[in-house]
């Protein structure tokens, strides 16, 4: 037993570095993120990052089940999606910055690695040049949602599980951003 704990204090450690730093501010905007798994190890996992001068990427994902074999799917998850953005910066190669794309890789390579695991997540890319919002919503609920200081609601957009069906399809959503917002997804 004692040797199973310690397994499991390892692995959450590894997962917890894997996180972003709890709080992120690039130019004018700042982000935020709590994880309570749980259990020990847990198969949700956020992230945010500079992909560009003026873009900003970020998601959420739930991987299906709990423990340790859902975690490993959240570390090959991040493993992936630097992939992608080392591709961007070192190949010009600009598949980070098409929600529908990533989605739609990163269900590919979940399917064929045969884990017996699906995820369900948000991607997004924050367009500062723009002031757009691209997404991609596969499977993941309750959509996003969105405060323009007045209101909020919800943003549009489904598609399926990531990492189920082969020939699985994905769209970008494109929001226009109101001058100052709060966006949470959960």
């Amino acid at each position: 037993l004692g040797q199973l704990k310690e397994d499991q204090n390892a692995g959450k450690s590894v997962q917890q570095k894997l996180l972003p730093a709890l709080d992120y501010t690039f130019k004018d905007y700042s982000f935020t993120h709590t994880v309570i798994p749980s259990l020990y190890l847990s198969g949700d996992f956020v992230d945010y990052f500079q992909i560009a001068e003026n873009k900003i990427g970020f998601y959420i994902a739930d991987v299906s089940g709990h423990g340790a074999s859902s975690a490993f799917v959240t570390v090959l998850l991040k493993s992936l999606v630097e992939h992608f953005l080392n591709n961007y910066q070192l190949r010009h190669d600009d598949t980070i910055l098409h929600p529908d794309k990533v989605l739609k890789h990163l269900s590919d390579d979940i399917l064929n690695a045969k884990l017996g695991k699906y995820l369900t997540m948000i991607y997004c890319v924050l367009d500062l040049a723009e002031n757009k919002l691209l997404y991609s919503v596969g499977g993941h609920y309750p959509n996003p949602i969105i405060w323009n200081g007045k209101e909020s609601s919800y943003l549009e957009g489904s598609g399926f599980a990531v990492g189920i069906f082969k020939d699985a399809k994905f769209q970008t959503q494109t929001y226009s951003l109101p001058e100052e917002f709060s966006l949470a997804i959960f």
